[in-house]
């Protein structure tokens, strides 16, 4: 019996911290990012801070089904790195994927001229993932470090 009660503890005691309760802090993820390095430069050296009203201005996104969100986008023609992070709102994450997908394939298709191949191959190989109810998406010369960034950088509860 004790045996029982003490495996049912532990699995309610790891279930407690789920990916669902992860909270992350956009200030320090925005910090952490603006001084990550690849080959000695600044990965998004030529990056502003954007918000959904910018989106909604150029590439028509529709943002009413977010919470919160942090993003980062290249301010010069030659660069496709990017990151932003959305936080759906509760029960509209379905909503917010395709609202974002179609912002998504907008930006694909700024890019997919043949003018700057490196700057392509970067926009085929983004990174998406969910973390806990966030949306991550990620185009850079070196995802998987971004991701570990922004990961590492949460409180779980």
């Amino acid at each position: 019996m004790k045996k029982i009660l003490y495996v049912i503890s532990l699995i309610i005691l790891l279930s407690g911290c789920s990916k669902s309760n992860v909270k992350l802090d956009f200030n320090i993820i925005q910090t952490n990012l603006n001084n990550l390095t690849y080959e000695s430069k600044p990965m998004f050296g030529k990056n502003d801070m954007v918000d959904t009203q910018y989106l909604s201005d150029k590439y028509g996104f529709d943002s009413s089904n977010i919470e919160d969100s942090l993003i980062s986008m290249s301010k010069v023609v030659d660069s496709a790195s990017m990151y932003a992070i959305f936080l759906p709102k509760k029960g509209e994450k379905a909503e917010a994927k395709d609202a974002i997908e179609e912002f998504l394939t907008k930006y694909d298709q700024s890019w997919m001229m043949g003018y700057a191949p490196d700057q392509e191959l970067l926009v085929q190989n983004r990174l998406e993932e969910e973390y806990g109810d966030y949306l991550i998406y990620i185009i850079s010369n070196d995802n998987e470090k971004v991701l570990e960034t922004i990961k590492g950088i949460n409180k779980e509860g």
